[in-house]
């Protein structure tokens, strides 16, 4: 299987402020080279680790919103697990390392982490588009923190356990799939992740039948007036946005003034919970979890950290702390037996709900969010059967940079 495009070709300088970060799980080995009869008690645990430390290191950006809630959420996990012991009788210690500007698609960081033959590896943020095409043919165990790519279809060793960008997708796609929309605008905060979901987005609509027109706006942009007048004099049902709350919220705002009528609906990683977004809150549609945080997580994390967690911290938390029970569950360092104890798991830790498929992707239950005085078209049946459900063989990677074809 071969890939639209590769790590190494790519010139375009990105995660300047883009959230992401590689943790390597490696193994510092040391002591015997062979078991004595006294060491056989010992030996499940030696074929995951031999005496010596469970060292993990973590690459951060230097600028990253999701940053501080991440690494806050994996010291807890942590603290947490060598208070009770450590992974198999050995202590971990995780080493966090902010990565700057020189090294922004993380080659270097990559590089350095398998040169020490982990078993798993923490892929997240906008990185994953990047490196996940490298990781194709490694013997490792690669958990995306990143709503794309998707998981399967790229690594039979790989895993998500963060928001699922293409579950997202599928779920405000549903609302077009079962209504009366034959048009919709997918409008995108320009960075990898962004362009890949939208791309991903589009692909569903146009395998329903539906005319999608796309476009993208800068983070931080403040006018929408040429994106508002457009669809204002379009035929266009409905607008997908896929971006940051607040400036989801400043376009909404733009589209109220010019009397935009349809459904606006979002692709978010977690519901907006700031209080100074009220357009977003008065007409925005999106999937929020079902269920709340663990209660014995926020109150933990609120002794250590001062506050309450956000569900960034808590994915944080859930990474380590369900990657060392399937270390411990296996007894074994080898990246398939871990990955299959992984997915095994039905534990409820900081995220209730949280579940794996058989592929190895995320699955946490979403409702929709419906504003009041916001109604949907009537409900009609499916125009053609989803073109996802046709497909065979898995989803091509897109280049985040490739112009989007609609039709």
């Amino acid at each position: 299987m071969s890939y639209p495009f590769h790590m190494k070709d790519t010139q375009h300088p990105i995660l300047a402020a883009g959230a992401f970060c590689v943790l390597a799980c490696a193994l510092l080995l040391s002591g015997c080279k062979s078991a004595s009869p006294q060491d056989k008690a010992h030996a499940a645990k030696e074929t995951f680790v031999r005496p010596g430390t469970l060292a993990a290191t973590a690459l951060l950006p230097q600028s990253a919103a999701a940053t501080p809630s991440l690494q806050n959420g994996m010291l807890l996990a942590q603290e947490t697990l060598n208070a009770q012991g450590g992974v198999l009788g050995y202590p971990l210690n995780i080493r966090f390392v902010l990565v700057g500007p020189d090294d922004p698609e993380g080659a270097d960081a990559l590089k350095a982490a398998l040169e020490k033959k982990p078993s798993v590896l923490w892929v997240a943020g906008d990185l994953a588009v990047y490196v996940g095409p490298e990781l194709i043919e490694e013997p490792v165990l690669t958990a995306f923190l990143s709503e794309y790519p998707p998981v399967p279809s790229l690594l039979p060793l790989g895993v998500r356990i963060y928001p699922n960008g293409p579950a997202l997708c599928q779920n405000v796609f549903d609302v077009a799939h079962t209504t009366d929309i034959t048009s919709v605008a997918v409008l995108y905060a320009t960075n990898p992740v962004n362009k890949s979901l939208a791309s991903y987005l589009a692909f569903l609509m146009q395998g329903d039948g539906i005319r999608v027109y796309t476009d993208q706006f800068s983070t931080g942009e403040t006018k929408f007036d040429m994106i508002a007048d457009y669809l204002k004099r379009s035929d266009i049902d409905a607008v997908y946005l896929i971006g940051p709350a607040p400036d989801c919220d400043r376009l909404i705002a733009t589209l109220d003034k010019t009397g935009y009528p349809h459904p606006i609906l979002a692709v978010f990683p977690e519901p907006p919970n700031d209080d100074a977004l009220p357009a977003l809150k008065a007409r925005l549609l999106y999937p929020v979890p079902e269920a709340p945080l663990d209660p014995t997580f926020v109150e933990a994390y609120r002794r250590r950290f001062n506050k309450a967690p956000d569900r960034m911290a808590a994915y944080g938390y859930e990474n380590v702390i369900r990657i060392a029970a399937a270390a411990q569950a296996s007894h074994a360092r080898d990246p398939e037996l871990i990955r299959k104890a992984l997915l095994a798991d039905k534990a409820a830790y900081a995220i209730p709900g949280l579940t794996f498929e058989k592929d190895g992707d995320t699955s946490v239950p979403l409702a929709l969010h419906v504003p009041a005085g916001i109604k949907l078209p009537p409900r009609i049946p499916p125009r053609v059967d989803n073109m996802m459900q046709k497909q065979e063989g898995p989803i091509l990677l897109l280049d985040p940079y490739e112009p989007i074809k609609t039709q």
